[in-house]
């Protein structure tokens, strides 16, 4: 069993991101059921290092834009679900909508990174990219 986004070893999140879970910090094992994540700057969810995580029955929105009080803020980068380091992951039933940039970013150096299975991506800016090195 892993942890849940609102177990007791709660990932600290970076400012403008609805989830960081970094896998070197004792994050190896998570399963996101029913999240909703809207409107962050940064990253909706970001996962890295050697975590193995689960999204299902969620949504993320709009990553990249958020108005704050002196406007509309910069985003940093504006991504939906970014997977980083050696992570693996599988997104089923959900979806990932309106990100100011990819709407999944793939940088995992891990071998078959990526499931996904009824996945909504759409009016992302692309709806997909992926970058892995062999380092």
């Amino acid at each position: 069993m892993g942890d849940t986004a609102t177990g007791p070893r709660q990932s600290p999140v970076e400012p403008g991101t609805c989830g960081d879970y970094d896998g070197d910090r004792g994050f190896s094992h998570l399963h996101l059921d029913q999240v909703i994540s809207e409107n962050n700057l940064n990253y909706g969810i970001r996962v890295k290092g050697h975590a193995k995580v689960s999204i299902s029955n969620s949504q993320v929105n709009a990553s990249g834009f958020r108005k704050n009080t002196t406007g509309v803020g910069k985003l940093n980068p504006g991504i939906g679900v970014d997977f980083e380091d050696r992570s693996r992951w599988s997104i089923v039933h959900s979806s990932i909508t309106g990100s100011a940039r990819a709407g999944i970013n793939v940088e995992s150096r891990a071998w078959r990174p990526l499931e996904l299975e009824d996945v909504q991506l759409f009016d992302n800016n692309p709806n997909f990219t992926q970058r892995r090195s062999r380092r």
